[in-house]
């Protein structure tokens, strides 16, 4: 029974990365899917094997220990950053919680099941880590056959550390967030804040390596008050009393949080929220237009979704970072243009180039038919044309761009020094925007695609989602391209606004495509 659990628990992690269903077609996404976990799980090899190389060079001032515990350490974050929010969705918000309880199966098989569940993808997670220092450490002959020895029960036993301090915080976000109206919206944040986290750790990855270089002594002193960590590296060097000492802490950690879970399980998963009960209060209804109530209706479904919102929407959130980079950074930017034999006047044009790739980036309608998935019948049943749906799924990618794009397009202003610039930024952006959003529906509903186990396999891997934006980026790479030629011989401003021009009438032939064309194929879609 615990085997079979385990087959379901890694099959549905898949399968939320996996972008088809239907069993023909299973084999091919599994190996596609499997391709890029292998991608990336290479790339950030090579960012933590550069990182193991540069505590490499410091092991004589502060001792191997330090770094195997340097190493202890990142692999512990990245566990534990990678598991926090699959553990609160699959050991304490399982949907299929009840259904399981309603079974002739041992709470404790549950438990047992998702805990191993747990571990698999903490080592998964821990290996892209702890392997570049080792391979690091055995190539720089600080790694003996003793240590790597201890260096694999170790890790072992941080895998173990690692779980059940996930458990635990994910049991505190798991309440916290049952009593928050919106518990979407906080994980979005947070979404949002790990990763770019993560990309300030990547572009910061030199200065971080030369800061402990130069503070090693006082990094290892601190390092040492952490214990586990002290004793992760102290085995490493072959320290049996250190690997002894950790093996059974973690394990003891472990067995403890096991234990607890086990017992509690079933109140646990039918725990009560404490949602403040609202009373109903009589008064005037407020009535909405129909475009209005549509448009709302997508954005609900958009900002309800974290994983929609953060794969969709991340270049609007680029393009505000960026673009306060530009203005932070004002005097680079110019020495680099100056560099390259460019006029002032051509850093307008540079603002507007990075804006339109990000908005190319930026795929809100692209997905949203298909979204609709099985309930596709609701939205067909009700009084409403099918141009009015599909150009409200539009209008809700142009709306919800709107302000990122305002705001990047004011501080691209404050930077060149001209309200011109800012204007014709905005403007450039928010049409190419909705060049983009109107062909994103009207592939999604030559593309549909239904058949989904997850939302996050129609955000992440459709076919529709995967053309839009390589359609997308390309365009805008073209537009730039031919704006920097015409830019020889008119000034940067006129350049932008033929784009501008260009721009407006590919949107409303797109338009036009989905009212008559698009329209058509929508009602006689079935899901």
């Amino acid at each position: 029974m615990i085997k079979q659990l385990i087959k379901v628990n890694l099959s549905r992690a898949m399968s939320s990365m996996s972008r088809n269903k239907l069993s023909a077609k299973k084999n091919a996404s599994l190996a596609g899917t499997g391709i890029i976990i292998l991608m990336l799980a290479l790339v950030f090899m090579m960012l933590f094997a550069t990182m193991a190389f540069g505590l490499s060079q410091i092991s004589e001032i502060t001792g191997v220990w330090f770094y195997y515990s340097g190493g202890g350490i990142m692999a512990f974050m990245l566990m534990f950053v990678g598991s926090v929010f699959y553990t609160v969705s699959a050991l304490y918000d399982a949907k299929d919680n009840e259904l399981l309880l309603s079974m002739p199966v041992h709470p404790a098989a549950i438990v047992t099941a998702r805990m191993m569940t747990l571990l698999i993808l903490n080592a998964c997670y821990g290996g892209v880590v702890l392997i570049p220092f080792a391979a690091v450490g055995a190539a720089s002959g600080i790694l003996s056959p003793l240590g790597g020895v201890f260096f694999a029960v170790s890790s072992i036993a941080l895998i173990l550390l690692s779980a059940a301090f996930t458990c635990a915080i994910a049991w505190i976000i798991a309440a916290i967030s049952s009593r928050l109206r919106r518990k979407e919206i906080v994980q979005t944040v947070l979404l949002f804040l790990f990763f770019g986290a993560y990309m300030v750790f990547y572009f910061n990855l030199n200065n971080i390596i030369a800061g402990i270089q130069a503070n090693a002594e006082s990094i290892a002193s601190a390092v040492m008050w952490i214990l586990p960590f002290y004793w992760f590296g102290r085995a490493c060097e072959g320290d049996i009393l250190s690997g002894l000492l950790l093996a059974a802490v973690c394990a003891a950690v472990f067995a403890g949080v096991f234990y607890l879970l086990q017992r509690n399980f079933i109140s646990i998963v039918t725990r009560k929220t404490a949602a403040k009960k609202r009373k109903y209060k009589a008064g005037e209804m407020n009535v909405r237009n129909l475009r209005t109530a549509l448009i709302s209706k997508e954005a609900s479904h958009l900002f309800a979704s974290p994983m929609y919102m953060f794969n969709a929407a991340s270049g609007l959130v680029f393009m505000v970072i960026l673009a306060v980079f530009a203005l932070v950074s004002r005097g680079t930017l110019e020495s680099a243009i100056s560099m390259i034999g460019l006029d002032r006047s051509f850093e307008v044009l540079i603002f507007a180039a990075v804006a339109l790739f990000l908005a190319g980036m930026t795929c809100i309608s692209a997905p949203s038919v298909s979204l609709e998935g099985k309930n596709l019948w609701v939205i067909k049943s009700a009084p409403v044309r099918a141009r009015d749906v599909l150009l409200a799924k539009a209008a809700t990618h142009i709306v919800i761009s709107a302000p990122p794009v305002a705001l990047s397009s004011l501080l691209a202003g404050i930077a060149t020094g001209s309200a011109a610039d800012g204007l014709s930024v905005f403007v450039l952006t928010m049409l190419f925007t909705a060049l983009i959003a109107y062909a994103g529906v009207a592939i999604n509903t030559a593309m549909p695609k239904f058949d989904f186990v997850s939302e996050t396999a129609v955000v992440k891997q459709s076919g529709a989602v995967i053309i839009m934006v390589l359609v997308g980026m390309l365009a805008a790479v073209l537009l730039s391209v031919a704006g920097g030629f015409l830019a020889v011989f008119l000034p940067p401003l006129a350049v932008i606004w033929a784009a501008c021009g260009v721009c407006l009438a590919a949107a409303l032939l797109v338009r036009l495509l989905v009212i008559k064309v698009s329209a058509k194929k929508f009602d006689a879609l079935a899901a």
